[in-house]
């Protein structure tokens, strides 16, 4: 990746509030706008990769996807689809075969699963890049999961 000029006042940011959350004061979450190919990917990686968390989840929104459910938070399950036994229990209501046999994708359950797996791995960050065209289960799911860290006082 080329260096990086710029924006240090952003950067300056997000690395506070990353600092805020890690320290487990609460939640946190920043909305990085601007026009489109104005570099607000390229400041998020660069953000990024600045934090000392070696926890790292994305959900990326991509046009074609956004009537997929839950196509944009797929990394982010598939990535804690290992995260011990709350993992394995997530991996067990999205990715078993045969499952969508036995009953329809609840998506309650995925987001408590998606939200436990996650606490076992804390602290981590979720970035969530391309928000308009994350589709709306994800969306849903990142929503639930800032609302349940709060509720149960995680960062």
């Amino acid at each position: 990746m080329s260096a990086f000029v710029g924006r240090v006042d952003a950067l300056e940011v997000i690395g506070e509030l990353v600092g805020v959350a890690v320290r487990g004061h609460a939640p946190a979450a920043a909305v990085i706008m601007g026009d489109p190919g104005s570099g607000k990917s390229r400041l998020l990686a660069e953000a990024v990769a600045r934090v000392q968390l070696p926890n790292r989840f994305r959900v990326v929104g991509y046009e074609p996807e956004r009537v997929v459910p839950l196509a944009s938070a797929s990394d982010l399950l598939l990535a804690l689809a290992s995260a011990g036994p709350e993992g394995r229990r997530l991996a067990a209501l999205v990715f078993d075969v045969g499952r969508e046999e036995e009953s329809p994708l609840e998506p309650l359950r995925v987001f408590e699963a998606t939200h436990r797996a996650l606490r076992a791995v804390a602290p981590a960050i979720v970035l969530i890049d391309d928000l308009q065209w994350v589709d709306e289960l994800s969306l849903a799911l990142c929503h639930y999961l800032v609302r349940a860290a709060e509720a149960t006082g995680q960062p």
